[in-house]
């Protein structure tokens, strides 16, 4: 193999004085090229800590023999169907500055922004954001002993986002940043998941890098940003999770009528107002999951399990997810509906919906008795179209009343 002149950074990686924990038992890169290509590297076992002095984020290598074998599609973080496996036999070192002569290889990033993020929700897309963390929340632990972190972040957008960390994320990037939270430190967060919990949300997963004040164009636009909004930023960390005050209110967004929903709204999520009924009665209405990730597992509830996306020991638990049927006294759709979102409008939880299915003693398929309400409310539901699947509508978010200065207004 040729030699190789590449941009580096590692997922769950900060700053060099961090290390990968003693018990990973791999750790992926990604690999950047001067012309912009792009690869997968992983480094397994012991190496992880040999090499931990060797490669910085965002630093400039020479690498070379490393070994090329095929990757699954499901291990892929980048769309190349080889990856590279390094090791302390690779010949590893950096580019001088003498070399580099002022050329620079930039990685690229996926940024979205706050305001497009309804569009991603249970999409299963993984984006990148850059932001300043305006306030960190208390570590909490769930019933399945997971740790994890909320942090509040904003961009010029003004709009309030919370980013949840878990696990060995939050002890050591969210214990490093904790330290630097007085100055609106900027974070540089690859492959989040997005969430509709609490709102819109985003979350970190087995693949996320989270880098601390990172030297990019971008980040130096953000902190320029930042000096001339301090006051601001400084207003809205005081008033949590609400929009600084200085800030123009803004009208509730627009209803769109369901006879009006076309394909024309495919890329912008949308309200309608409706009432909520099951479509089919025979269908599911709940799977097993990961607590965290929220993937579909085969496992019984309550069973402790290996996921795979998160790389860590979970418990199964039961999620909702059918097919509802949406109604404004026009027309009708279907949709598909998950989680919290179904939870509140048919007043029902997951393991509920289990057990009733299960129950050899249930004359009726518990779809058929399940109601929103008698007779059904017209509540508020926020669509985005589903990134697996063409056609399909999802429900990213339920309220009873239009919000104003929505941080979720997909408008």
């Amino acid at each position: 193999m040729d030699r190789k002149s590449a941009v580096c950074w590692r997922s769950h990686f900060l700053v060099p004085l961090l290390r990968a924990p003693t018990n990973t038992k791999y750790q992926r890169l990604i690999l950047t090229d001067g012309q912009g290509m792009r690869v997968q590297a992983t480094i397994f076992g012991k190496d992880i800590e040999s090499l931990s002095n060797t490669l910085y984020t965002l630093g400039h290598y020479y690498v070379s023999n490393a070994i090329v074998r095929p990757i699954t599609e499901q291990h892929r973080i980048v769309n190349i169907k080889y990856q590279w496996t390094l090791s302390t036999k690779n010949p590893i070192s950096e580019v001088s500055e003498e070399e580099l002569d002022g050329r620079v290889i930039a990685a690229t990033f996926n940024l979205v922004s706050f305001c497009h993020l309804p569009q991603y929700v249970e999409s299963g897309s993984l984006i990148d954001t850059l932001a300043v963390v305006a306030d960190i929340y208390p570590k909490r632990t769930t019933k399945d002993e997971t740790t994890l972190q909320e942090f509040l972040l904003i961009n010029h957008e003004m709009k309030p986002t919370i980013l949840t960390m878990w696990d060995e994320l939050t002890s050591n990037e969210g214990s490093y940043i904790s330290q630097f939270l007085d100055s609106f430190p900027i974070i540089l967060a690859t492959r989040l998941g997005v969430t509709s919990y609490n709102g819109i949300s985003l979350s970190t997963k087995s693949s996320t890098t989270v880098l601390l004040n990172p030297q990019t164009p971008e980040s130096q636009a953000l902190q320029d940003w930042i000096l001339q909004n301090e006051e601001q930023i400084k207003l809205l960390k005081k008033d949590k999770a609400v929009p600084a005050p200085t800030m123009n209110a803004r009208a509730p967004p627009a209803v769109i009528p369901i006879n009006s929903v076309s394909e024309t709204t495919k890329d912008t999520p949308f309200w309608v107002k409706a009432s909520a009924s099951i479509h089919k009665v025979s269908q599911k209405l709940w799977y097993m999951c990961c607590s965290t990730c929220r993937r579909q597992i085969y496992a019984e509830h309550n069973e402790t399990f290996y996921c795979r996306k998160c790389g860590q020991d979970r418990v199964a638990q039961p999620r909702c997810n059918f097919q509802i049927e949406l109604a404004d006294g026009a027309t009708s759709l279907t949709d598909a509906i998950f989680g919290e979102n179904a939870e509140k409008v048919f007043k029902i939880n997951a393991k509920t919906l289990m057990e009733l299915s299960e129950d050899p003693h249930q004359p009726e398929p518990s779809a058929k008795r399940l109601k929103s309400e008698d007779p059904p409310k017209e509540l508020y539901f926020l669509l985005v179209h589903s990134k697996k699947r063409d056609h399909e509508l999802i429900v990213s978010r339920v309220t009873e009343t239009l919000p104003t200065n929505d941080e979720h207004d997909p408008q």
